[in-house]
């Protein structure tokens, strides 16, 4: 068998085991510096994507998003953490 043949075989085998997906291509929308400043407003720290989302599709407000930041005492316990790396 030749090299060539050998190689369609291999890819002929990949080829059947894998089932290709297309990807939806994305969605774009511009808006101006108004609607913008408007929408980050109205989603009130609620990543913009997520609240033009939960808006369009859900119709309603999205639920307020908090970002969650370790407390001073973990904060504590990581600066002594790293300290001792640091040594």
């Amino acid at each position: 068998m030749s090299l060539s043949a050998t190689f369609n075989s291999l890819i002929s085998v990949a080829d059947n085991t894998k089932p290709i997906r297309k990807r939806q291509a994305p969605f774009s929308i511009r808006f101006s510096e108004n609607e913008r400043t408007q929408l980050l407003a109205e989603a009130a720290g609620v990543p913009l994507g997520a609240y033009i989302k939960e808006k369009v599709l859900v119709g309603g407000s999205p639920g307020k998003w908090e970002r969650t930041r370790p407390t001073v005492a973990d904060r504590k316990v990581f600066a002594q953490a790293l300290g001792l790396l640091g040594k």
